[in-house]
């Protein structure tokens, strides 16, 4: 689990980065110290949500994290958000290697049956993302998000737990 301790200045920074957030809604807040904290500790202690943090093995230094969020145990799914912040680690894989974890994790220690996300359609590192983890796209909601002075279409995946007995 991704905790207060985890926080560190690459990510206050990345929060505040367009580059990093420009295509999520973490970009509609000025984050600080303070409510990121509050952020946190809110996600972790809402009984339908957790915050995973995203390690690079070597030295436990964070890169990333996965919220599972809306988690409903009698439908036993949830949605999911993914958001590598340090730009030094893009491009090598471990967005795809933390995702597909969390989700077997999901699966198999959880017990979900389906987990869901939703990505801006000009978000194309979050389309590869997906795609690459076997998520199908299962719909598309038109003019959805506002962004750079238009509306623009929220992208639907979904990744069906076939291996349940």
């Amino acid at each position: 689990q991704f905790d207060t301790n985890d926080i560190n200045e690459i990510y206050l920074s990345a929060l505040n980065d367009n580059d990093v957030v420009g295509l999520t809604e973490a970009r509609h807040k000025n984050w600080d110290r303070k409510n990121v904290e509050d952020y946190i500790k809110d996600t972790n202690e809402s009984g339908d949500a957790t915050l995973i943090g995203i390690f690079i093995n070597i030295n436990k230094k964070p890169i990333g994290n996965i919220r599972l969020f809306n988690i409903h145990y009698v439908h036993k799914r949830a949605e999911l958000g993914i958001m590598l912040y340090d730009k030094s680690q893009w491009g090598y894989g471990y967005g795809s290697e933390a995702l597909k974890a969390v989700c077997d994790f999901a699966f198999n220690k959880i017990g979900l049956h389906r987990i869901v996300a939703d990505y801006y359609k000009e978000n194309v590192a979050s389309s590869k993302i997906f795609k690459k983890v076997d998520f199908i796209v299962e719909g598309i909601f038109n003019d959805h998000f506002y962004y750079n002075d238009k509306y623009t279409d929220s992208i639907r995946v979904g990744l069906i737990n076939h291996k349940e007995h």
